[in-house]
């Protein structure tokens, strides 16, 4: 199953995005900014 991490600080885009590709059916890891998708990416 592909990932996709989306790092977006608008809880109710974050939440439309994340819905919408968990129904398409990726894996989604959901932030709220870009420190925090550094951490996921580069495990900081």
């Amino acid at each position: 199953m592909t990932k996709i991490l989306i790092a977006e600080d608008d809880k109710e885009i974050n939440r439309l995005l994340s819905e919408f590709l968990k129904n398409q059916g990726y894996e989604v890891i959901s932030v709220f900014n870009g420190l925090e998708a550094n951490s996921i990416i580069y495990g900081l």
